[in-house]
């Protein structure tokens, strides 16, 4: 079983292969999206690959906790493209969802195919396919 799990879309086209159902796009906004921040950090690759990395594992580790742990009070999860009309879902909205859903899946992977990475704007776009 492949899903989609969409959370951004690139506005550019990556070099990754033609997109499939099973793609998976993540945006993170480091700035709007930082945990327990008092400021926003100078800019680091590193750390923000870091970063990026363990939202994927939280995700391969399908744990409710572990993927919340990285998201602000007030971060939304949306889903992309706009035309599909579905509403961004607040963190109690989206912990809801997950509970429903996981256990339809076992074995749920992500791989990534590519990451863009602007450290002076603190974001991030992560191109990955989805298994279970």
């Amino acid at each position: 079983l492949t899903t989609t799990l969409s959370l951004f879309a690139a506005s550019q086209p990556l070099a990754s292969s033609k997109p499939e159902s099973s793609d998976v796009w993540i945006g993170l906004d480091l700035n709007q999206c930082l945990t327990n921040a008092s400021a926003i950090p100078p800019p680091n690759l590193l750390a923000q690959q870091d970063t990026a990395r363990a939202v994927i594992e939280a995700y391969n580790a399908w744990n409710i906790d572990d993927i919340m742990a990285y998201r602000s009070p007030d971060c939304k999860h949306r889903v992309l493209p706009a035309s599909m009309n579905r509403t961004a879902k607040t963190n109690a909205e989206y912990r809801a969802y997950l509970s429903e859903i996981m256990h339809l899946y076992s074995n749920f992977t992500v791989e990534v195919e590519e990451e863009i990475h602007d450290a002076t704007k603190h974001t991030c776009i992560i191109h990955a396919r989805s298994t279970a």
